[in-house]
């Protein structure tokens, strides 16, 4: 019993304190590392927090609660060494072995993963099958069977010592995995598995409810197969050429053919085993090599076998690959995963592996183009244009460089002779940012006082009026007059072209009381719909903070918000053809934020991440603001029909132009806004019922922590430090992209 199997002493019990006392006389070597095991213990149930060494003693002496050092935990004998080690016991051993699994395995999934007991036949690829279920800790109960020893020319893919040669490969394996976690459960079948045996090896002490059957025997692999099938369990076999992996689902077919149909199902196991030669095999080994797909290496060493070598090859490094692959095929299946019967190749030579090609953009043009544009049949204004549409170009093409959320532009513009047009038309279907229009208005608010600044320098008055129409979601018609009265505010005009952001999360400078003052006192607007305020408290910035990490989270996981971010927001790589969007270097992030946006990119990682209630890490990003922000503002407004959003924009890019000015950076924190817009939108469906109450409640506590009344709604939300720091690179479309004559 104890040639492989650990004895388990825990010194609370008198029995188990004589036994570890005897063992210490008989000059068992000592290793205790129970230390170092509960202060990992420590630090990872308290991962959120930054433990200081004296943080982590007290924990562990309220942990510990009185218990001594040792007789804590579980002291492990290993007779074949004559070793105590100190450890865990099993629960919090298990948890600190396998914290790195989490949550690519959530714990409910650990949970039912440790019930499962799974076979292994054959222990030359079955080794590394096995110690990848106990790495992982895929099953709690682990059945191998193999009846040879460990000869020499097994170690170019068995993983052991050379002091094991001539041990039995069952024995090496169960000491292997007892010395990696002794809770794991291992019964060895020394002898291999025949006619005689198999029904204790498949059905001993509960059925198995998975076996890998890996040798090389074909009595027992149509044997295997044909009592697993009875049984109702599942078979995975890994060829370790070409990354061949059988799977054959009996668990949910007891009627699916015997490895799909490729072997005669009247074959005996006495008849199998009659055969002496390999001539006389051979018909009944080739359905299992598939040698139609063999590599051409394999290929050419079959014609080989029996000449300058005796038995198929095999590689280390393709044993290693498939048998992480057939282990990890076996947790799919534990955890109810859609894995079909099949035969599958897994290519693992570097050279197998298709090029990768770059996939287009699949996201239509932002320019929207149309066949004919439906315009009001006469000009809204009594005045006409007195400048010609080449002068008026130029000035749009100064203000293009206006903010827009996400760099997205939705501006367009029409000329029809001398009348002039801006309009947007919204997507079909609408994007998330674009919910009650309130964003690209705002936007669009920004371009227009762009315009009104640069015309006023050049002695223009510039007047604009929204149309109705059913056409587009804003339509309005501008005018320019010659006026040689106009107020200039070159102070704020000047910034236009220079205007920057900041997206620094470390080191910022604070805004003085008297800056914050001037800034506070600055005319941005003049309707009371809207309403201007800004936070330096650092309390209140840090719940506002928390409340956009929130947001972040809450459409970053919403599928639809999920879908904006990627394809049309952030730009992983820069798009010449496609100035649009923001591209992860301009975000000025660490390079794990780098790393965590570009991975959550995948769909599969965003969709687990719900399915598991995760995300967490999806707030850390706005939180790392909190101590590098020195005000908050946020622009509210009572009316969201089309021109006080407008006016609200306006508001927001004279804020900008004096921050500039200021030389303060104003960075827009807008992910929370569409969210907050989707509430009021009785015909959006971009959130469910359980996104809806979590917005809800984060809009209460924006509006409890501000002391926003009621009847405001959130507009715009931005963070303000000082910086002199100046980006002036713009990406934006060219005039000629956006002005269209008809």
């Amino acid at each position: 019993m104890n040639e492989y199997t650990p004895i388990l002493l825990r010194l609370s019990n008198q029995t188990d304190k004589a036994a570890y006392s005897e063992l210490l006389g008989q000059g068992a070597k000592i290793y205790d590392s129970l230390s170092s095991q509960l202060q990992d213990l420590i630090r990872l149930r308290n991962a959120s927090k930054k433990l200081t060494d004296t943080d982590v003693r007290d924990l562990l002496f309220n942990h510990l609660n009185g218990v001594s050092d040792r007789e804590y935990g579980v002291w492990v004998h290993y007779p074949w060494k004559n070793a105590l080690v100190h450890i865990l016991d099993i629960q919090e051993f298990t948890e600190v072995r396998t914290i790195r699994n989490r949550y690519k395995i959530s714990t409910k999934e650990a949970s039912e993963l440790e019930k499962r007991k799974v076979g292994i036949i054959g222990l030359s690829v079955g080794h590394s099958i096995a110690m990848a279920m106990a790495l992982e800790r895929i099953a709690g109960e682990i059945r191998i069977a193999d009846f040879d020893t460990l000869e020499l020319s097994n170690m170019n893919r068995i993983r052991t010592s050379l002091l094991n040669l001539g041990v039995s490969k069952s024995i090496i394996l169960a000491r292997e995995i007892a010395e990696l976690d002794p809770f794991i459960k291992v019964r060895c079948f020394n002898e291999g598995v025949s006619d005689i045996n198999i029904e204790e090896f498949l059905s001993g002490h509960g059925n198995l409810d998975l076996l890998f059957e890996e040798c090389d025997s074909v009595e027992v692999k149509i044997l295997a197969r044909q009592k697993a099938r009875q049984k109702g369990i599942p078979i995975i076999m890994e060829t370790s050429d070409r990354g061949m992996i059988d799977i054959e689902r009996y668990d949910l077919n007891k009627s699916y053919p015997l490895l799909h149909g490729l072997i005669n199902e009247e074959t005996s196991y006495e008849q199998l085993k009659s055969l002496k030669t390999s001539k006389e095999k051979l018909p009944f080994i080739l359905p299992f090599a598939g040698l139609e797909n063999i590599s051409d290496r394999m290929a050419a060493s079959a014609l080989e076998i029996g000449s300058s070598i005796t038995s198929w090859p095999q590689l280390g490094t393709e044993v290693q690959v498939g048998s992480g692959i057939a282990a990890a095929i076996c947790r799919d299946i534990f955890l109810g995963k859609n894995i079909p019967s099949q035969r599958k190749y897994f290519d693992n030579s570097p050279y197998s592996i298709e090029p990768e090609i770059p996939k287009g953009n699949i996201v239509s043009s932002e320019l929207i183009t149309m066949s004919t544009f439906i315009l009001p049949g006469s000009s809204c204004f009594e005045k006409k244009n007195d400048i010609d549409i080449e002068t008026i170009s130029a000035i749009l093409t100064q203000a293009l460089v206006a903010p827009s959320a996400s760099n997205l532009q939705h501006w367009e513009f029409l000329a029809r002779g001398s009348e002039i047009f801006l309009y947007f038309k919204k997507t079909r279907p609408p994007k998330p940012s674009e919910t009650l229009n309130i964003l690209p208005l705002v936007s669009i608010g920004a371009i227009l006082e762009n315009i009104r600044l640069i015309s006023t320098e050049n002695t223009l008055e510039f007047l604009w009026q929204e149309i109705e129409s059913e056409e587009y979601e804003l339509l309005i018609e501008l005018l320019f007059v010659n006026c040689q009265n106009q107020k200039k505010e070159t102070e704020l005009t000047t910034q236009i072209p220079i205007r920057f952001t900041d997206r620094t999360s470390e080191n910022c400078a604070q805004i003085s009381k008297l800056e914050l003052q001037e800034l506070s006192s600055f005319k941005a607007h003049i309707s009371d719909t809207i309403n201007v305020m800004y936070v330096d408290d650092d309390e209140i910035k840090s719940s506002i903070f928390r409340i956009i990490g929130e947001c972040d989270k809450i459409r970053l996981l919403n599928e639809h918000g999920h879908k904006e971010f990627y394809s049309q927001e952030i730009k992983l790589k820069p798009e010449t053809d496609k100035p649009t969007g923001i591209t992860l270097s301009e975000l000025l992030l660490d390079r794990s934020d780098e790393v965590g946006i570009a991975l959550f990119q995948r769909e599969s990682v965003r969709q687990f991440l719900m399915d598991q209630n995760l995300g967490f890490g999806l707030k850390n990003i706005s939180l790392k603001y909190v101590s590098n922000t020195s005000v908050i503002g946020l622009i509210t407004l009572t009316n969201l029909e089309n021109v006080h959003l407008l006016n609200a924009g306006i508001a927001m890019e004279r804020i900008w132009l004096k921050c500039s000015f200021m030389n303060i950076s104003m960075h827009p924190m807008t992910s929370p806004i569409p969210l907050f817009a989707a509430l009021l939108d009785n015909s959006s469906n971009l959130l469910s019922s359980y996104e809806k109450e979590c917005v809800h409640t984060q809009l209460m506590a924006l509006k409890n922590t501000l002391g926003i009344k009621e009847n405001f709604q959130p507009i715009f939300l931005f963070r303000l430090h000082k910086s002199n720091i100046r980006n002036f690179t713009r990406r934006r479309y060219r005039i000629d992209q956006k002005l269209k004559q008809i």
